[in-house]
């Protein structure tokens, strides 16, 4: 979801009091993992774009190759100009 602490339980609490349940990942590699174990067992994938070991957008297309039909919502603290900076292309829209 987020390598932030604060981050993700913010986004975590959220999303569990409006009834979801929440796999927390602390960074891409770790998400990965996660749900490679049961790909078909996830309704939503929420990733922040810049995340250790595996950004969200890798992880987003690699979620894709398994499960394409998964929603994706990708999230970032940076503007597009600094994410533009880090070789990222943000995308409005499905990915």
């Amino acid at each position: 979801m987020d390598d932030d602490p604060g981050i993700r339980q913010i986004a975590s609490t959220i999303l569990r009091d409006a009834g979801y349940a929440v796999i927390e990942a602390n960074d891409g590699l770790q998400a990965w993992t996660v749900f490679g174990r049961d790909p078909t067992a996830f309704h939503m994938l929420v990733a922040d774009v810049v995340m250790p070991r595996m950004p969200g957008t890798e992880l987003a297309a690699r979620v894709h190759e398994l499960h394409p039909e998964l929603p994706v919502v990708l999230m970032s603290g940076y503007t597009n100009t600094d994410l533009l900076a880090r070789g990222f292309v943000p995308v409005h829209g499905t990915c």
